[in-house]
């Protein structure tokens, strides 16, 4: 992926970081330590110069000291040096650039005074490091590379078993070999990662697994009571005299639909099932058109088959036309006024409907989400897409498992399409 950092780039710069913060530091403290070195050797010094001048016979003075009373200094001195204890030690450096140390004290006569060392030439830090900075810019630098191949060298076995753990994640077939790879971990992070992953899988399939019973029991609940209603419902339609009625075909369609949510739970629920013949899916949407073109109707919808010879899927027929029926349904319950037209691309089959100008408030929901599901179970997929003139088209494709006549018929206009009174069926 693009923009994404290797662990073994990440833990390196940072090790570099790490050992150029830590040169600095130490070099700082270095630089820190000499100052003050140097400061207490020009104050110790002083110090031994002031215990000499306090005696009642002071020697001379030696070179770039100096003894003054505190009355008799110049205006710049007395200034630096205003409220200064006895036995204190002051360092400034003056406007001429001179570094002087001051030193507070009582002379040999009991007089305050000050001894002033000019510690200019006495200084050697700070020459020291104007002569050596290329010299420590050079050491630096190879410190640094030095940091840069010690960091690949002591990161590369991380990364290494990091790499190492990923391939094993992707290459595992189960959580047991997620258990066995977390127990050969030798670093802790990694185990719990290989065991964290491990659980999930488990708490997964146990979830799947749980699903997959409550699919089975249901569809063996549904099947009981759904034989003894057709069954019942074919000895009533044998009968003479029986009565054509509204209110006859819509138990007729919900005894249908629940058939086919008991196939399609079966075939979501059984993973080991034997391959299914194949179906005519423009057959099943024909029954499925004359069933909502009511309801569509209603909505100021019109309904429009293709009119070319129909597919093959390779699915039973019940499933197809669950699937049909939740892509139709939902095409005309959230679609806009207008045309849904149901056109077939190969083995591809859509259905692509106006859209409302303010969304409804409630688009695809679980039915499309088994829909998509039943589609996946025979190799196929079920996918959305947005069309100019504010459509939204889904269609189902099911990939090579299907197949299409060698010569497709057409209409007179050429476009594979019939069409009839709008409001109605186009067929």
């Amino acid at each position: 992926m693009r923009g994404k950092r290797r662990l073994h780039d990440v833990l390196a710069r940072q090790w570099i970081v790490f050992a150029l913060v830590l040169l600095a530091g130490f070099a700082a403290m270095t630089v820190l330590t000499a100052y003050m070195l140097e400061d207490r050797l020009i104050d110790d010094r002083l110090r031994d110069v002031g215990r000499q001048q306090g005696l009642h016979s002071p020697g001379p003075l030696p070179p770039g000291f100096m003894l003054v009373a505190r009355r008799q200094a110049d205006d710049a001195l007395r200034e630096r040096t205003a409220g200064q204890p006895l036995d204190a030690i002051r360092e400034f450096r003056l406007p001429d650039g001179r570094y002087l140390h001051v030193l507070a004290m009582r002379d040999g006569r009991g007089a305050e005074s000050l001894l002033v060392h000019d510690a200019t030439a006495h200084l050697a830090v700070n020459p020291a490091l104007v002569r050596a900075w290329p010299w420590l810019l050079l050491i630096a630098t190879a410190l640094a590379l030095v940091a840069w191949a010690l960091a690949h060298r002591f990161v590369a076995r991380v990364s290494g078993q990091a790499r190492e753990l990923v391939a094993r994640f992707s290459e595992a077939e189960g959580p047991h070999d997620l258990h066995a790879l977390a127990d050969a971990q030798g670093i802790f992070e990694f185990s719990e990662l290989a065991r964290l992953n491990a659980k999930v899988w488990e708490s997964r399939r146990a979830v799947l697994d749980r699903e997959r019973e409550t699919l089975a029991f249901l569809a063996h609940e549904l099947r009981t009571p759904l034989q003894s209603a057709r069954t019942s419902l074919a000895l009533l339609d044998a009968l003479p005299e029986r009565v054509e009625h509204a209110a006859w075909q819509r138990l007729h369609r919900a005894v249908g639909r629940l058939a086919r949510a008991s196939h399609a739970l079966l075939w979501l629920g059984d993973g080991q099932a034997a391959p299914p013949r194949p179906c005519k899916p423009l057959r099943l949407l024909g029954t499925l058109v004359e069933e909502l073109a009511p309801l569509a109707a209603a909505k100021g919808q019109t309904l429009r088959m293709p009119s070319g010879p129909d597919i093959d899927w390779p699915m039973p027929g019940e499933v197809a036309e669950t699937i049909l029926n939740n892509l139709l349904l939902n095409a005309i319950q959230h679609g806009d006024r207008g045309e849904i037209r149901i056109q077939v691309h190969g083995t591809t089959l859509g259905i692509d409907n106006p859209l409302p100008d303010r969304p409804a408030p409630s688009g695809f929901g679980v039915g499309r989400q088994l829909a998509e599901r039943l589609v996946e179970r025979f190799g196929g997929t079920l996918r959305q897409r947005a069309l100019p003139g504010h459509r939204l088209r889904v269609e189902v494709d099911v990939g090579p498992g299907g197949t299409v006549p060698a010569q497709p018929e057409r209409n007179a206009a050429g476009d594979g399409l019939a069409s009839s009174r709008p409001g109605g069926v186009r067929n």
